[in-house]
């Protein structure tokens, strides 16, 4: 019978098949190659760096089916990724992309490239432009669940765990950032307790709260 439980190193297969298999269609275009790339930055550094504030559920065969990633302290996060996840990195042959003028490759342009970027750039999780957010909502979140198993309540129950763990840490609030055309999983965040960002992150450029520049919206909830 399935049920949750604490994330164990011996998981990390399993936890990257589930990350493969429901990461969002434009990164499923890219194939394996660039999928294993996007591991490295939705996936693996959770599984290594924050194991004591994420669950797991487990499809009673000791089998990973779906997880809930939290870091209680985003800022904290990024100065461990710097000096213990990027030497793993290079090590298992992720390497910085060629830059241009400084800057990574776009998506439309070279999509494992832009990844890459993103592999050695943690500072985006830190949103400098928007310091509200990491003051009111330190903590971020990531979940994903095989599609066999959602639809039947464990994304609250994982959720609500994280959120119990969360609160007994003192942590004062939780984000995350979503794909914006991801209306499903908008419905679920607003089900469970969350909200837009209540600023405008994207220079005006959609006029709506939570909206960044490349599209995703962040939801808030507060501890």
């Amino acid at each position: 019978m399935a049920h949750m439980r604490s994330l164990a190193l011996s998981d990390e297969e399993d936890l990257v098949h589930v990350f493969k298999t429901t990461a969002g269609q434009d990164i499923q275009k890219g194939g394996d190659a660039v999928l294993t790339i996007a591991s490295y930055i939705w996936c693996r550094p959770y599984h290594l760096l924050a194991p004591g504030s994420s669950f797991v559920l487990d499809n009673g065969t000791g089998r990973v089916v779906g997880y809930i990633f939290s870091v209680p302290d985003t800022t904290a996060f990024v100065t461990w990724y710097k000096s213990t996840y990027l030497p793993y990195c290079h090590a298992h042959g992720i390497e910085p992309p060629e830059m241009e003028d400084g800057k990574p490759p776009s998506w439309s342009e070279d999509l494992a490239g832009a990844l890459r970027g993103l592999v050695y750039t943690p500072e985006e999780m830190l949103h400098g432009d928007h310091p509200h957010l990491l003051e009111q909502y330190p903590a971020h979140l990531h979940i994903d669940i095989l599609p066999e198993y959602q639809r039947q309540g464990w994304g609250k129950k994982l959720m609500e765990a994280l959120v119990t763990k969360l609160q007994e840490q003192d942590v004062k609030g939780v984000h995350l950032v979503m794909a914006g055309d991801n209306v499903a999983a908008g419905k679920f965040y607003e089900a469970v307790g969350f909200e837009r960002f209540g600023e405008v992150v994207d220079g005006g450029k959609s006029g709506e709260n939570g909206r960044d520049e490349g599209g995703g919206v962040w939801y808030v909830r507060k501890l």
